[in-house]
């Protein structure tokens, strides 16, 4: 009782004595007696107790301290939250000796303040009884600067560079590298001139105001002494044209050729110069000055002297002769004509030696080879005899097939990794039975691969057939053959053994186009929708079944990253064929993808439908997420068809397929070119007349190059298969905006608290805004919403998904989001209030690792499921009842638009 103030012990003690000494009225005389004597000496010690307790001292008020305050900076009317020790009865917060427009005493060791207008940088204080506590940091009243861009992105010292950002007003300091710059001007709130320092090394560029810093993401380069590593051609005469190639020749202010300066000579960028050799050059080595420093090339440029020629062997021939020509300086030649008609070929052995082919239609006399430094003349004619032969075969064109390719004309372009075909087009001058081979070589620098075609007719063909196999030398090519600047040359008869009147024309050669484009990864995810789930990968379909279409029509390397998700869970009871039932669907996966943190990857839904003619696919265009049915005998082309409206493509025009593309080349959607199947073991061949495109509704389906052009040209440009580096300055959470636009109405589904990743949005003609309690913006993103390609009649559907990365004190300040068209809002949703989601969420384990979810759906309308060990979202329930069927170990149920803490997480124990 002592512990206890003494005025409430008095009391209480009183009330105990007087209700003993009441109960004593109807005791003995003797129990009353020493009852009464018993109460008197308890209440005087009570009372001895009480005078001791009240004349206590209460302690001094304590000092309050301030250990952080967040935000660290900020304008007026920013809310920052203060974290201390001490803070009760608190009278005063002050910024730099300004008075908080407000603030409220959360608890003894937070207080929550209002900037007031008019406040400056400086310290923050806190007043009570007991003193002032002040802040060791500075809260900076501004806005801190951001750094875009800056131009030219290297540089010397003395160079000018232009920065481009924001918030630049009152600039204090501009370094490179730490390096403060030389002189500086602000030229705008958005733009700073700064003069690079002398000692200034590469780095990043800093700009401070008092604001704060702002720090460039990529590095100014300072530019050092250029290096010579090689130049082409390395000899010449005058006016020749040299492509000099090394390091560091931006601002190059000379170009010699052994001390005489280039005629001319252009910088093309900081590793190439183009110069001209100019008159009265000898030769020398090649230097480059720069205003760091000059270079010298190791090796000379030889100035060439004028060709000459002193013997032809043999001295008379038939077309098709190879003459050996015997002279001086052959060296780059460029030509070599008998009686001016230009040999049909010629091949440089030595600078004393050239070898050429006397071409058809060639007549007596002099022999010219010709050289940058001259032309030689010989000093007697050569004969041409007739020969006895009248057949002359020919090579009219080749082309190399990698799905579809065009002919005369193979613009068609191809792609590393991936397989091809060769079709080689001869032709004879009369009927014949010659069955002849045809060597076609694949040259990229030094390496030549080789393929030897034998005939596969009885005679070669008087024309040109591309929708004949038959008619042309075909074979299959390795991947690894197919590269950049690879030179394919095609000879048939190599081995001279059809006699011929003119050899000349047998070969042909082609540069085709050839790029690297991106994996391509495919993640197929079976869709659970009430009892039914997508069939990916049961016996004995595999998910290689799923691609194989694909793979062999799209622009693809041949090795595809497939994987199978785990089984995601969908709102949707039973796949019917309503377009909204699929779109609800489509959404989901969508969404879960920009949730599981995936910026590479192709997400795939397999549907199991109850109904066997309708809706069989959805696809967004130009965006890496479809869902399809696993019917049997179509799945695979279904996916072929979303892929290709993944790929960035609308419909072709057959089969009533809606909003086709009305610039499609070829009529009811034919193929228009042959197509080929590289990877089949026969029947290759696609007639153009006889194949629909794939993204029609007709069939039988190959791929038009038309369409495959397109595809190739947006996987090429696509950032889609990159691995999006994370959000800079953002760790933690963000929120996964998502939705869809059905015939313009804008539905804005619940926002779901995820981790943050690098699913940003693309900005386009919508916007996302978070609001706090005050109706301000504390979060902007500018997004597009891409088309579906299957809506329906008269039906137009969008979608977006995409995850904002925020700071902590943004996600807590955020009561409504919302989606707006310029300044018309378009949907809204508020935040929830802060609830016991853990309680409110009612799991129990099935057998066969089932589970089921019990909730208020009026209370939370959607919930999102997610594997709690791996982080993968396992799907989105609604209804207020969902049974899970294959759950993860460890479940985590996120509470909807809930930035909080709505998260209840559920162990099944081990069956």
């Amino acid at each position: 009782m002592l512990t206890q103030p003494g005025i409430t012990a008095r009391s209480n003690h009183s009330s105990f004595i007087n209700n003993e000494l009441a109960a004593s009225l109807v005791l003995t005389p003797a129990r009353r007696v020493g009852l009464a004597l018993l109460s008197a000496t308890l209440l005087l010690a009570m009372v001895a107790c009480g005078s001791a307790a009240s004349n206590g001292t209460p302690p001094p008020p304590t000092t309050p301290s301030i250990s952080t305050f967040a935000p660290t900076s900020g304008d007026a009317g920013t809310i920052v939250v203060l974290s201390g020790s001490n803070f009760t009865g608190a009278t005063s917060v002050k910024f730099n000796g300004t008075a908080a427009g407000n603030f409220s005493v959360d608890s003894a060791s937070q207080i929550t303040a209002t900037v007031a207008a008019g406040s400056t940088t400086g310290k923050i204080s806190v007043t009570n009884s007991g003193g002032t506590g002040t802040s060791s940091t500075n809260f900076t009243v501004g806005t801190p600067p951001t750094i875009s861009s800056f131009n030219p992105t290297s540089g010397i010292a003395g160079a000018s560079v232009t920065i481009t950002g924001t918030n630049f007003t009152g600039a204090t300091s501009v370094k490179f590298n730490s390096v403060a710059a030389a002189s500086f001007t602000v030229d705008s709130a958005t733009q700073i001139t700064a003069v690079v320092a002398n000692g200034t090394t590469t780095g990043k560029i800093t700009v401070t105001t008092p604001g704060g810093s702002a720090l460039s993401g990529t590095n100014f380069t300072i530019t050092n002494t250029p290096t010579i590593s090689s130049f082409a051609p390395t000899s010449g005469v005058a006016g020749t044209s040299v492509v000099i190639t090394g390091t560091n020749f931006t601002g190059t202010s000379a170009v010699k050729f052994n001390t005489t300066a280039a005629a001319s000579f252009t910088v093309n960028s900081a590793t190439q110069i183009t110069a001209t050799v100019a008159n009265g050059t000898t030769t020398g080595k090649v230097t480059v000055t720069t205003p760091v420093g000059s270079a010298v090339s190791s090796g000379n440029f030889t100035i060439l002297a004028a060709p000459t020629i002193t013997a032809l062997n043999p001295g008379s021939g038939p077309v098709g002769t190879a003459v050996v020509i015997t002279g001086t300086n052959f060296s780059g030649a460029t030509a070599v004509a008998f009686n001016a008609k230009a040999a049909a070929s010629f091949t440089v052995n030595s600078a004393t030696q050239v070898t050429a082919t006397v071409a058809a239609a060639t007549t007596t006399g002099k022999v010219t080879v010709t050289t940058p430094a001259g032309t030689a003349t010989s000093p007697g004619n050569f004969t041409v005899t007739n020969g006895s032969a009248t057949l002359d075969l020919s090579i009219e064109g080749l082309y190399i097939t990698q799905a579809t390719q065009e002919y005369p004309n193979p613009v068609v372009p191809l792609l590393q990794n991936r397989s091809a075909w060769v079709r080689v087009f001869v032709k004879a001058n009369q009927a014949n039975t010659a069955t002849p081979d045809v060597k076609v070589d694949f040259t990229t620098g030094p390496t030549t691969h080789t393929l030897t075609i034998p005939a596969s007719a009885a005679s070669v063909p008087l024309s040109i057939d591309p929708e004949n196999a038959g008619a042309s030398w075909n074979a299959a090519v390795d991947k690894t053959w197919i590269l950049p600047s690879t030179q394919i040359v095609a000879t048939v008869d190599p081995t001279n053994a059809v006699p011929e009147a003119d050899d000349t024309n047998n070969t042909f050669s082609q540069t085709p186009t050839v790029q690297n484009l991106k994996p391509w990864k495919v993640t197929l995810v079976p869709v659970q929708n009430g009892a039914n789930t997508g069939n990916v990968q049961n016996a004995p379909r595999t998910k290689a079944d799923w691609v194989d279409f694909a793979k062999r029509i799209h622009p693809v390397p041949d090795a595809i990253d497939v994987i199978v998700g785990s089984t995601m869970v969908s709102s949707v009871s039973s796949v019917t064929n309503d377009i909204n039932v699929w779109s609800t669907i489509l959404n989901e996966v969508t969404a879960k993808r920009s949730a599981d943190n995936v910026t590479d990857r192709y997400y795939y839904g397999a549907l199991h439908a109850s109904y066997s003619s309708g809706i069989a696919g959805l696809g967004w265009i130009g965006f890496p997420a479809a869902i399809g049915w696993d019917a049997n005998g179509s799945f695979a082309s279904v996916f072929a068809h979303e892929e290709g409206h993944n790929f960035n493509r609308p419909h072709s025009p057959c089969g009533g397929a809606g909003g086709p593309d009305p610039n499609y080349p070829y009529p009811g959607a034919i193929i228009g070119v042959p197509g080929w199947d590289v990877f089949a073991a026969s029947n290759n061949l696609k007639g153009s007349a006889a194949y629909t495109d794939i993204m029609g509704y007709c069939s039988p389906q190959w791929i038009s190059d038309y369409v495959y052009v397109s595809e190739y040209n947006f996987r090429l440009g696509s950032p889609i298969g990159d691995i999006q580096p994370d959000v800079q300055g953002i760790s933690g959470d963000g929120l996964l905006v998502w939705g869809r636009i059905l015939n313009g109405q804008v539905i804005l589904e619940p926002a779901f608290r995820v981790p943050a990743n690098s699913s940003l949005a693309t900005p386009g003609a919508y916007t996302w805004e978070a609001l706090d309690s005050m109706g301000h913006p504390v979060a902007s993103v500018s997004f597009s919403a891409p088309e579906v390609a299957d809506g329906g009649d008269d039906a137009s559907l969008q979608m977006f998904s995409f995850v904002v990365p925020l700071k902590p004190e943004v996600l807590f300040a955020i009561q409504s989001t919302h989606v707006k068209s310029g300044n018309q809002e378009l949907a809204r949703r508020a935040i929830a209030a802060a609830t016991d989601f853990q309680s409110d969420i009612h799991m129990q384990d099935l057998p066969n690792g089932a589970m089921q979810i019990v909730w208020d759906a009026d209370k939370y309308p959607v919930l999102m499921l997610r594997d709690a060990k791996t982080g993968e979202v396992r799907g989105f329930i609604r209804g207020g009842n969902a049974q899970i069927e294959a759950a993860p170990r460890e479940l985590e149920v996120r509470s909807p638009d809930d930035v909080r803490s709505g998260v209840a997480r559920h162990s099944r124990l081990p069956e």
